[in-house]
C-alpha cells in the first residue's frame, strides 16, 4: 500500500515534530507519573491527601464546581485522579512513539483546555501556558508524527494495515503535508497570549517563575511583539533561551525530578520557541517572508539536488516544497531520474543533454 503523496526524506520541520512529541509527551509522563507513584514528587504516600491538595480553593488543580461534579458521579476524587494518572502516562507513551498522532495530538490539545477550565487560579502561568502547549499539541494533529514516527512506518506499506484505519486515525491526511504557516502561527500566538497574560496577572497566585524573572514592562512588550508578529524569529530565539534557563534554574534548586516537574511548562514553550526560531517565520509576520512559487521552485531543483544553493533560498525552497504536495512529487521525480541516470553508467552526461533531460521531466511533471 502507498500513499498518494510520495514520503518525504527528513527534513527541519520533522525535527520540529519530533521535539514537539517528545516535550509534550514528557510533560504528561511526568504529570501522570506525579499521580500514580506520588512520593517521588514530594506529595506523599497517600492519594486521598494528594487529593486534598488538588482540591484546594487556592492553590490546587481542581476547582471545587469540578470536585463536586467527580463526587456526585460516586467517584472518589482520589480514584479519578488515579484514572487520570493512567490516561495521562498512556497518551506520553503513544504520543512518543508516534502511533496515531493527529489523533492523540487533538485529545491532548482538548485536555489542555480542560487543564484551563478546571482550574480554580484561572490567570496563573500554568493556565497561560496550558493554552499555548495546546497550540503546539494542534500542530502535531495537523502536521502528524513526521518522519521519526510509528505513523510513517505504518504509511510505509511494510505493515498490512487497512487505509481505512489510517484515514480514520488522521495518518494518511497528515502524510500529505501543508499548513506549516498555519501551525507556527499558533505557535506565535499561544507564546504572545502566556506572555502577556503572565504580565496582566501577577499578584498572589498569579505569581510565577515568568513575570517575576522579568520587569512587567518587558513581557508586556515580548509579547506585544509576538502578538503582532514583529520579527518574530529573533524574539522567539530569546525566549527560548530565557525559558530554558528558568528551566535549569528550577532543576538547580529543586533537584532532577521536582524540578523538571515544576518547569515543564517552562521548559516545554522553550523548545517551542526554538522551533520557531529554527524553522518560522509564519507569513503573518513583519517583514513578510518571501515564499518562492512553484514555477521559481522548478528552477532552483537542479542546485537544491546538487547541494550548491544558497542556505536562505533551500530553507524557502523547502517550506515551499513541505506545503506543496506537486511540487514534492516533482521533487521526487527528478531524483529519482538522476539516480536512474547515475546507475546507468560512470560516464558524465554532456551538459547539453542533461538540460534537455531536465527541461523534459520539467514538461512532463509539472502540475497542471
Amino acid at each position: 500500500m502507498k500513499p498518494d503523496v510520495p514520503l518525504r526524506p527528513p527534513g527541519p520541520w520533522d525535527g520540529v515534530l519530533l521535539a514537539f512529541r517528545t516535550v509534550l509527551g514528557l510533560a504528561f509522563l511526568v504529570a501522570g507519573g506525579k499521580l500514580l507513584i506520588p512520593v517521588p514528587f514530594g506529595l506523599g504516600d497517600d492519594l486521598n491527601a494528594v487529593a486534598e491538595s488538588f482540591t484546594d480553593p487556592q492553590t490546587g488543580w481542581i476547582a471545587p464546581w469540578l470536585a463536586e461534579r467527580i463526587t456526585d458521579l460516586g467517584i472518589p476524587v482520589s480514584t479519578f485522579l488515579l484514572l487520570q494518572g493512567i490516561a495521562e502516562v498512556t497518551l506520553a507513551v503513544i504520543l512518543i512513539l508516534g502511533l496515531a498522532t493527529p489523533r492523540i495530538g487533538m485529545v491532548m490539545a482538548m485536555m489542555f483546555v480542560m487543564f484551563t477550565m478546571a482550574t480554580p487560579t484561572g490567570g496563573a502561568i500554568r493556565i497561560s501556558a496550558d493554552l499555548a502547549l495546546a497550540m503546539m499539541a494542534l500542530t502535531l494533529a495537523r502536521m502528524g508524527g513526521g518522519y521519526w514516527s510509528l505513523d510513517r512506518f505504518l504509511l510505509s506499506g511494510r505493515l498490512a494495515v487497512p487505509r481505512r484505519a489510517l484515514r480514520l486515525t488522521g495518518i494518511e491526511q497528515a502524510a500529505r503535508g501543508g499548513g506549516r504557516d498555519t501551525s507556527l502561527l499558533l505557535v506565535r500566538l499561544g507564546m504572545a497570549y502566556t506572555l502577556l497574560a503572565s504580565a496582566v496577572f501577577t499578584e498572589g497566585v498569579f505569581s510565577n517563575s515568568v513575570n517575576s524573572s522579568l520587569p512587567v514592562p518587558v513581557l508586556l512588550a515580548v509579547g506585544a511583539l509576538l502578538a503582532v508578529g514583529l520579527a518574530p524569529r529573533y524574539v522567539m530565539g530569546a525566549v527560548a533561551v530565557w525559558l530554558f534557563a528558568l528551566g535549569l534554574g528550577s532543576i538547580s534548586d529543586n533537584g532532577l525530578l521536582i524540578g523538571v516537574e515544576a518547569a515543564k511548562r517552562e521548559i516545554a514553550l522553550s523548545v517551542a520557541a526554538g522551533a520557531y526560531a529554527l524553522v518560522g517565520p509564519d507569513r503573518w509576520s513583519l517583514p513578510r517572508p518571501r515564499r518562492p512559487r512553484c514555477r521559481e521552485v522548478y528552477d532552483l531543483l537542479r542546485d537544491y539536488v546538487s547541494g550548491d544553493l544558497p542556505e536562505p533560498r533551500r530553507r524557502a525552497v523547502e517550506f515551499h516544497i513541505g506545503d506543496c504536495a506537486d511540487c514534492w512529487s516533482f521533487l521526487d521525480t527528478y531524483r529519482r531520474t538522476v539516480e536512474l541516470g547515475r546507475e546507468m553508467g560512470e560516464e558524465e552526461m554532456p551538459a547539453e543533454v542533461y538540460a534537455r533531460l531536465v527541461d523534459s521531466v520539467r514538461d512532463r511533471t509539472k502540475p497542471s
